[in-house]
């Protein structure tokens, strides 16, 4: 029976920074998981690290910054915030994931879960 960080090992939490984010990386590393978090400055993967959490630089408004962060994973944790440009920004990321392989993409904007198909480019969001 396979254990459960080895079932959530690859999972990129974006806004790890943040309440929401940060509290799942906490609550995946005391399940044994290695999540990935996605930060904004190396600073902040610097403290990551220094935790032992594995850390990538990207952002949302830099969608050329996407690949890398999702390199490698098989679900990711979509937070982002508030802005004007939100649904292009969470488009990208999905789009990205989507090329990449990645096979879910939990978004939490209410409650609404996105559910992507490796390398389709026409995953759609469902409700949960």
């Amino acid at each position: 029976m396979a254990q459960a960080g080895a079932f959530l090992s690859a999972v990129l939490v974006t806004g790890a920074t943040g309440q929401v984010g940060g509290a799942l990386v906490e609550e995946l590393l005391r399940r044994g998981a290695h999540p990935r978090a996605m930060v904004r400055t190396e600073e902040q993967a610097a403290e990551f690290a220094a935790r032992a959490v594995d850390a990538v630089v990207a952002d949302l408004e830099r969608p050329e910054t996407l690949p890398e962060a999702l390199d490698g994973v098989e679900r990711a944790f979509l937070m982002s915030r508030d802005d004007p440009n939100q649904p292009e920004m969470e488009g990208a990321f999905v789009a990205a994931a989507t090329r990449g392989g990645c096979r879910e993409d939990r978004q939490a904007l209410g409650q609404r879960r996105t559910t992507l198909q490796p390398r389709r480019a026409d995953a759609l969001a469902r409700p949960v």
